[in-house]
């Protein structure tokens, strides 16, 4: 999940292009028939993907998911520090 998150925020910083993988947001409840459904895929505009569509306290999704990663992993690192510490002082 980092490694996407990262990918993300460098779009919408502009560090690099997004790649085709944006991709349209389609509607579908079920009540349509395929061809009205391939029609809706065929007229769908993209979004665009350098521009986040919600901010918290300034910070895009994939801003604050980047961060996030970020403290689970400093945590996860923590953890097994502990732990082999803890084994070794049993030893």
């Amino acid at each position: 999940g980092a490694a996407i998150s990262i990918f993300h925020v460098g779009v919408e910083k502009g560090w690099w292009d997004p790649t085709s993988r944006c991709v349209p947001s389609i509607k579908f409840n079920g009540n349509e028939n395929l061809n009205d459904f391939i029609k809706q895929l065929d007229s769908a505009h993209l979004g665009d993907c350098s521009k986040p569509a919600i901010r918290l306290a300034g910070y895009s999704l994939a801003e604050l998911n980047t961060i996030l990663n970020f403290m689970i992993l400093a945590a996860l690192i923590n953890i097994i520090r502990l732990n082999e510490k803890a084994s070794i002082q049993q030893n």
